[in-house]
Protein backbone atom coordinates (compact mmCIF):
# COMPACT_ATOMS: atom_id res chain seq x y z
CA UNK A 1 0.00 0.00 0.00
CA UNK A 2 1.10 3.56 -0.68
CA UNK A 3 2.01 5.84 2.22
CA UNK A 4 1.73 9.61 2.39
CA UNK A 5 4.49 10.40 -0.09
CA UNK A 6 8.15 10.93 0.64
CA UNK A 7 11.18 9.02 -0.63
CA UNK A 8 9.89 5.64 0.63
CA UNK A 9 6.26 5.92 -0.39
CA UNK A 10 5.33 2.21 -0.38
CA UNK A 11 4.71 0.20 2.81
CA UNK A 12 4.78 -3.56 3.33
CA UNK A 13 1.41 -5.08 4.19
CA UNK A 14 3.06 -7.48 6.64
CA UNK A 15 5.70 -5.44 8.49
CA UNK A 16 7.09 -1.92 8.90
CA UNK A 17 9.34 -2.07 5.81
CA UNK A 18 9.08 0.87 3.37
CA UNK A 19 10.44 1.22 -0.16
CA UNK A 20 10.47 3.87 -2.90
CA UNK A 21 8.87 1.67 -5.59
CA UNK A 22 5.98 -0.73 -5.97
CA UNK A 23 8.31 -3.34 -7.49
CA UNK A 24 10.58 -3.30 -4.44
CA UNK A 25 7.61 -3.71 -2.09
CA UNK A 26 6.21 -6.58 -4.18
CA UNK A 27 9.57 -8.38 -4.07
CA UNK A 28 9.88 -7.74 -0.32
CA UNK A 29 6.35 -9.01 0.38
CA UNK A 30 7.27 -12.31 -1.29
CA UNK A 31 9.63 -12.89 1.64
CA UNK A 32 6.48 -13.05 3.79
CA UNK A 33 4.21 -14.99 1.42
CA UNK A 34 6.76 -17.47 0.05
CA UNK A 35 5.56 -16.80 -3.51
CA UNK A 36 8.23 -17.75 -6.07
CA UNK A 37 7.05 -16.62 -9.52
CA UNK A 38 10.45 -16.58 -11.24
CA UNK A 39 11.25 -20.02 -12.73
CA UNK A 40 14.34 -21.32 -14.51
CA UNK A 41 13.38 -22.83 -17.87
CA UNK A 42 16.39 -25.15 -17.75
CA UNK A 43 16.01 -26.90 -14.38
CA UNK A 44 12.83 -25.62 -12.72
CA UNK A 45 14.56 -23.65 -9.93
CA UNK A 46 12.07 -21.17 -8.43
CA UNK A 47 12.66 -17.90 -6.60
CA UNK A 48 10.78 -14.83 -5.46
CA UNK A 49 13.39 -12.46 -6.83
CA UNK A 50 14.19 -11.57 -10.43
CA UNK A 51 17.84 -10.85 -9.60
CA UNK A 52 18.19 -14.29 -7.96
CA UNK A 53 16.93 -16.00 -11.13
CA UNK A 54 19.32 -13.91 -13.22
CA UNK A 55 22.23 -15.00 -10.97
CA UNK A 56 21.03 -18.64 -11.03
CA UNK A 57 20.94 -18.72 -14.84
CA UNK A 58 24.71 -18.23 -14.84
CA UNK A 59 25.06 -21.74 -13.40
CA UNK A 60 23.87 -23.12 -16.75
CA UNK A 61 26.62 -21.46 -18.75
CA UNK A 62 30.39 -21.75 -18.95
CA UNK A 63 30.72 -17.96 -19.37
CA UNK A 64 33.08 -16.72 -16.63
CA UNK A 65 33.86 -13.06 -17.35
CA UNK A 66 35.65 -12.21 -14.07
CA UNK A 67 39.34 -13.16 -14.02
CA UNK A 68 41.84 -13.12 -11.18
CA UNK A 69 44.83 -11.01 -12.23
CA UNK A 70 47.15 -13.08 -10.00
CA UNK A 71 46.45 -16.67 -11.03
CA UNK A 72 44.18 -16.18 -14.09
CA UNK A 73 41.33 -18.26 -12.61
CA UNK A 74 37.90 -17.26 -13.97
CA UNK A 75 34.60 -16.72 -12.13
CA UNK A 76 30.99 -16.28 -13.18
CA UNK A 77 30.27 -13.71 -10.49
CA UNK A 78 32.25 -10.69 -9.35
CA UNK A 79 31.59 -11.44 -5.67
CA UNK A 80 33.15 -14.90 -6.12
CA UNK A 81 36.25 -13.27 -7.61
CA UNK A 82 36.48 -10.94 -4.60
CA UNK A 83 36.27 -13.90 -2.20
CA UNK A 84 38.94 -15.70 -4.24
CA UNK A 85 41.27 -12.69 -4.10
CA UNK A 86 41.32 -13.01 -0.32
CA UNK A 87 43.05 -16.37 -0.73
CA UNK A 88 46.04 -14.56 -2.26
CA UNK A 89 46.32 -12.10 0.63
CA UNK A 90 47.11 -14.45 3.48
CA UNK A 91 48.59 -17.86 4.06
CA UNK A 92 46.17 -20.74 4.68
CA UNK A 93 45.72 -21.14 8.43
CA UNK A 94 42.91 -23.71 8.68
CA UNK A 95 44.15 -27.27 8.14
CA UNK A 96 42.02 -30.38 7.68
CA UNK A 97 43.03 -32.91 10.35
CA UNK A 98 41.98 -35.79 8.10
CA UNK A 99 43.84 -35.08 4.85
CA UNK A 100 46.05 -32.07 5.61
CA UNK A 101 44.51 -29.75 3.03
CA UNK A 102 44.75 -26.08 4.08
CA UNK A 103 42.22 -23.29 3.72
CA UNK A 104 42.40 -19.54 4.21
CA UNK A 105 38.83 -19.38 5.52
CA UNK A 106 37.33 -21.42 8.36
CA UNK A 107 33.97 -21.83 6.58
CA UNK A 108 35.73 -23.43 3.61
CA UNK A 109 37.43 -25.91 5.96
CA UNK A 110 34.06 -26.71 7.56
CA UNK A 111 32.49 -27.36 4.15
CA UNK A 112 35.49 -29.53 3.23
CA UNK A 113 35.19 -31.58 6.45
CA UNK A 114 31.59 -32.47 5.54
CA UNK A 115 32.94 -34.15 2.41
CA UNK A 116 34.94 -36.57 4.55
CA UNK A 117 31.91 -37.40 6.69
CA UNK A 118 29.09 -37.63 4.13
CA UNK A 119 28.40 -40.18 1.43
CA UNK A 120 28.48 -38.53 -2.02
CA UNK A 121 24.93 -37.86 -3.20
CA UNK A 122 25.51 -37.16 -6.91
CA UNK A 123 26.12 -40.28 -9.02
CA UNK A 124 27.02 -40.50 -12.70
CA UNK A 125 24.45 -42.64 -14.51
CA UNK A 126 27.05 -43.57 -17.11
CA UNK A 127 29.92 -44.89 -14.96
CA UNK A 128 28.56 -44.74 -11.36
CA UNK A 129 31.32 -42.38 -10.17
CA UNK A 130 30.15 -40.50 -7.06
CA UNK A 131 30.44 -36.78 -6.34
CA UNK A 132 29.74 -34.59 -3.34
CA UNK A 133 28.95 -31.57 -5.51
CA UNK A 134 26.46 -31.25 -8.36
CA UNK A 135 28.73 -28.93 -10.34
CA UNK A 136 31.49 -31.58 -10.28
CA UNK A 137 29.04 -34.20 -11.62
CA UNK A 138 27.94 -31.77 -14.36
CA UNK A 139 31.56 -31.23 -15.39
CA UNK A 140 32.17 -34.99 -15.30
CA UNK A 141 29.13 -35.59 -17.55
CA UNK A 142 30.41 -32.94 -19.93
CA UNK A 143 33.63 -34.94 -20.25
CA UNK A 144 31.62 -38.11 -21.04
CA UNK A 145 29.38 -36.53 -23.65
CA UNK A 146 30.98 -33.26 -24.62
CA UNK A 147 27.91 -31.48 -23.23
CA UNK A 148 26.00 -31.47 -19.92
Amino acid sequence: KRSSGGPKAYCCSFCEYNAPSRTQIEEHERSHTGERPFVCDVCGYRTGYSHALKRHLLTHTDHKPHQCHLCLKHFRRKDNLHMHLLTHQKAPSHECEICGRCFTRKDNLQAHLKLHLQEPQYICKICNKKFHRRDRLKYHLFRHKGKP
